[in-house]
């Protein structure tokens, strides 16, 4: 009878699995009709025999790529396929300005050749950053946008579809101040954010069209002559570092030369670069306010400029001290400027020391935040982005100074000797009874059950098949148990429904993205995913606007073939959000079929390859600043300050959580010191928490939503910086430690020290216990 009920049991289990099984197809059933593996595998002979045009095979291998070309001027004017890409489909051509554009359009190509776009890549690979990067980040967080300007080091060409974006090659997209977000955006340049936040900015967001006939925009004021050399009405606001004047005396040193690279201007020189901007900025305002409104960005330019020298000063004073660590002559050599210490425009953001980190987010982010959002009319920004910035990094390099100082180069760090004896017993003692107790309770536990609860195993058999099962059933037919609004919309979108259940978004309702009386095109919008994937949840929203495919998204809106969160994640109706599983191969899932149905395979197995570097990097970096802590913990140099006992593993398993640390005998040290070193833990913890959550994150994110700025300068760079930063603070506390009387851990328990005593007392309790109860029984028959 028992048997037969298990059996029973078992079959009704395996019934209701199958029953769950059915809504699994709204799993698998994915497969874009748009992705042909037979096709893209063809061979050139093969694909020439077809006798198919390029647009009549393309119709079927990428039909996005082709309907755009259908709706662009160039197909209606007869340009086809063959114009640009030729007709060799063993080594198509890449289409640059000078092998394919200029032959219609000359004197734009010519224009662009020209301007400072063409000296982009150039600019890129000169750079000691550069060279250090590995190849992922210097393709998708380099190439992204200094290839505007393609060719081989000395060779010199343009890409035009960096702004006139293939194939539609749409006017109003490169006209557009968003054409120019993804490369002039981010912490080094945020010309697009100060655009963005400028009165010129407000007015183009606000006005119906937005088009450069609405409000000023880029090319009003840098192809204000409809040149393609954008370089113009520039002055001393240039991309990179910009430039001085000369009647700067305080630039100077006493040889008369600038203290650090810049271009250096007379006024008669700046007046003339600047004549244009002036003649540009009078068409709406009067000629001495447009004047006086540049003087003012060159204030903010020259206040910058001080503050940077200061800090620079004071780096160079730290190095000839001796102080900085790692000292410049021990690490990796800079491969432009050798071994030294360089600080600017070559200067590297890894493997360096913390003041030097501290300066290069002066230097790279603060200091060009500033002045760049100065000469683009926000003020606001150039405050709460350069000046104020400034001054909070300025006063760390002051403390960071302070602290190097007074520790000097004579005070030892923290050495910890694995090998030395144990001497907390107390452990050992309580680990012990503890397994003596437990013994002892297990067996007389199990003698309760053995004499009185016979059924209590087949009891717990059957529970757990109930358990499991449910775990197992649950997932296909949750939508059975949804709220009443759920039952409605399943009675006609049962498999949107049922995948919905299968995904990540198993706890969402369907109107908390389609909302009621709203046509489908509310929840394909990204700023309804926005409301759960932006800011700290992960910078999916912001990653994605600032992209190409965002840009394209922001200028044309939603259409069938711009790019949105649900065309690479939600493609045909499947609701299950498609992300690539661990260890799946891309071509093999569902959001890297979505890709080539644009873009040919080729091309993305580059970007497959780089991202997955990209992310490898990142968890590497993550997992080195993470560590750096830990080191700290297992040396005792650092203490959790809430007072609970805790063995090495447990203070572990609490670092980057909000329990608050200490230094080991911090009391011992006089109150100046204690405050720096209290200012010291709140830096480690701060940039540790920074750099394995935002900066990781997007570092990600952003390669993975092609996004060039927060892949490497939101992302890595900052990752870099803080583990920098978070090494230097390291050695100081250990520093510190010594000061305090400090001289390394000598009373940890590793895990056997602990475990051992327990279980070896466990089993003589099992068995005592056992044996008692065994007797008193027998006793009493």
């Amino acid at each position: 009878m028992n048997k037969l009920r298990v059996v029973t049991m078992a079959v009704l289990l395996l019934v209701l699995c199958l029953a769950g099984a059915e809504s699994l197809e709204a799993r698998e059933n994915y497969r874009s009709f748009y992705y042909r593996p037979e096709v893209r595998s063809m061979p050139i002979q093969q694909i020439k025999a077809s006798g198919e045009t390029c647009v009549q095979c393309h119709e079927r291998v990428t039909p996005r790529v082709t309907d755009e070309h259908k709706s662009g001027v160039h197909y209606k004017v007869g340009v086809n396929c063959e114009s640009c890409h030729g007709t060799n489909h063993s080594a198509m051509m890449i289409v640059t300005g000078k092998k394919v554009c200029i032959k219609c359009h000359q004197d734009q190509t010519k224009e662009m050749l020209a301007s400072k776009h063409a000296n982009s890549w150039q600019n890129a690979w000169r750079n000691a950053r550069y060279e250090v990067l590995p190849k992922s980040m210097r393709q998708q967080g380099c190439a992204r946008c200094h290839d505007i300007s393609y060719g081989m080091y000395e060779v010199k060409d343009v890409r035009c579809d960096y702004c006139h974006t293939s194939h539609e090659f749409s006017l109003k997209q490169a006209r557009s101040p968003l054409s120019c977000y993804t490369c002039h955006m981010g912490p080094d340049h945020p010309q697009a954010e100060a655009y963005e936040a400028s009165q010129h900015g407000k007015l183009f967001t606000g006005k119906l069209g937005k088009t450069e006939k609405a409000a000023p925009t880029c090319i009003t004021c840098h192809q204000s002559d409809n040149s393609h050399n954008v370089s113009k009405n520039i002055g001393l606001g240039g991309v990179s570092n910009g430039g001085i004047l000369d009647s700067w005396g305080w630039f100077k040193d006493s040889e008369g030369k600038p203290i650090m690279k810049r271009s250096v201007f007379t006024a008669a020189q700046l007046q003339k670069a600047r004549e244009g901007a002036v003649l540009t900025c009078s068409k709406c305002h009067e000629r001495d306010f447009s004047i006086d409104s540049l003087e003012k960005a060159d204030g903010v330019k020259e206040l910058t400029e001080r503050q940077l020298a200061a800090g620079q000063t004071l780096v160079i004073e730290l190095n000839n001290a001796g102080l900085l660590y790692p000292a410049p002559e021990t690490r990796p050599a800079n491969p432009v400027e050798g071994n030294k210490l360089v600080l600017g425009g070559h200067q590297l953001y890894n493997d360096i020391s913390k003041a030097e980190a501290i300066y290069f987010k002066m230097f790279k982010f603060a200091g060009s935040g500033g002045w760049k959002s100065a000469y683009h009319q926000d003020f606001s920004g150039a405050d709460t982005n350069g000046t104020e910035k400034l001054k909070v990094l300025s006063g760390q390099l002051k403390d960071e100074a302070e602290v190097l100082r007074f520790l000097g180069t004579n005070t030892p760090v923290i050495e910890f000797n694995k090998s030395e004896p144990n001497s907390d017993y107390k452990i050992i003692i309580l680990s012990g009874a503890a397994g003596l107790l437990l013994g002892g309770l297990l067996a007389f536990v199990l003698f309760i059950f053995k004499k009185t609860g016979k059924g209590i195993y087949k009891g717990t058999f059957l529970m757990m098949i109930f358990i499991i099962g449910g775990f197992i059933v649950m997932p296909g037919n949750a939508f059975a148990w949804d709220k009443g609004e759920q039952k409605q919309c399943v009675s006609c979108h049962e498999v949107q429904v049922k995948s919905l259940r299968l995904g990540k978004h198993s706890g969402l309702q369907c109107l908390d993205c389609h909302v009621k009386g709203v046509e489908v095109a509310q929840a394909n919008n990204p700023d309804t995913c926005g409301k759960c994937h932006s800011g700290v949840k992960g910078y999916q929203l912001e990653t994605y606007l600032s992209s190409p495919h965002g840009i394209k998204y922001r200028i044309d809106g939603l259409g069938q073939w711009i790019p949105t969160c649900a065309t690479c994640h939600m493609s045909n109706a499947n609701h299950s959000p498609a992300v690539r599983k661990p260890g799946e191969a891309w071509l093999d899932s569902k959001i890297g079929k979505v890709c080539l149905t644009c873009h040919i395979t080729d091309q993305m197995q580059n970007f497959w390859s780089d991202i997955d570097d990209i992310y490898k990097s990142a968890d590497s970096t993550t997992a080195q600043l993470r560590q750096v802590g830990l080191d700290l913990i297992e040396k005792g140099v650092i203490i959790p300050r809430d007072g609970k006992r805790r063995d090495i593993a447990g203070q572990k398993a609490v670092w980057g959580t909000e329990t608050g640390w200490e230094l080991i005998n911090q009391e011992e040290l006089p109150e100046r010191e204690q405050e720096m070193v209290r200012k010291l833990i709140g830096q480690l913890v701060a940039k540790t928490l920074e750099g394995i959550g935002e900066a990781s994150v997007k570092t990600k994110i952003g390669a993975a939503h092609v996004n060039p700025d927060y892949t490497h300068w939101y992302g890595n760079a900052y990752l870099n910086l803080n583990l920098a930063e978070v090494k230097g603070t390291a050695r100081e506390l250990e520093m510190f430690a010594y000061k305090a009387g400090f001289r390394g851990r000598t009373d940890q328990n590793n895990v056997m020290q602990i475990l051992l005593p327990g279980a070896l007392t466990s089993i003589a309790g099992f068995y005592i216990t056992g044996r008692l109860l065994r007797r008193n029984r027998d006793s009493m028959k």
